[in-house]
């Protein structure tokens, strides 16, 4: 146990290994985005997107494991959580930097027309029809009080993060199983 301790002024950061497998992990956040966006009517293309959701954990997995043993299984569970943690939160930055970019140049009006297809689909039913969720969302369609571009990649990243620091959590147990750390606190 001395030797881990001396050893760990060795280690990569916790924000340098966070920055990098985060930059990774936002490109495949902004592609299971993009997927999903242009799913519509794409069977193909949602099925893809809801595998790489599904995957979500599993990518997170690896790349905790990996750094575990890189580390000989010596780190501990606050630092691979931690670790878990920084993936996320600059994986989304890059996520939400990808959602603005997409719906402010790539597809503006996005939201407005998935809002549209869903008063649509509201109309079929006729127990939906005039509820007070139709009605606020009609209300905001027509008025543009829709989030802008920013205000939903915002939210959106936010969301990300904060389920990523409960699934880092989860996740972490299984990283660390096996090798030294079994006995350690």
């Amino acid at each position: 146990m001395g030797e881990y301790n001396d050893n760990i002024e060795n280690l990569p950061s916790i924000s340098d290994l966070g920055a990098r497998k985060g930059l990774l992990f936002g490109v495949y956040l902004v592609a299971i985005f993009v997927a999903f966006a242009n799913g519509n009517g794409d069977t193909f293309l949602t099925a893809f997107a809801l595998t790489m959701m599904a995957a979500v954990p599993l990518v997170l997995f690896r790349m905790l494991r990996g750094i575990f043993l890189r580390e000989d299984g010596e780190s501990s569970f606050q630092r691979i959580w931690l670790i878990g943690c920084s993936i996320f939160a600059f994986g989304s930055v890059i996520f939400a930097f990808g959602v603005f970019v997409w719906m402010q140049y790539v597809h503006p009006g996005y939201l407005y027309e998935m809002a549209s297809e869903a008063l649509k689909g509201y109309a079929q039913v006729p127990e939906l029809n005039n509820s007070a969720m139709v009605q606020t969302l009609r209300v905001a369609v027509d008025n543009g009080d829709l989030p802008s571009p920013i205000a939903f990649a915002m939210s959106m990243a936010w969301s990300v993060l904060t389920s990523g620091v409960l699934l880092s959590l989860v996740v972490t147990v299984f990283a660390r199983m096996g090798g030294k750390a079994i006995g350690r606190q």
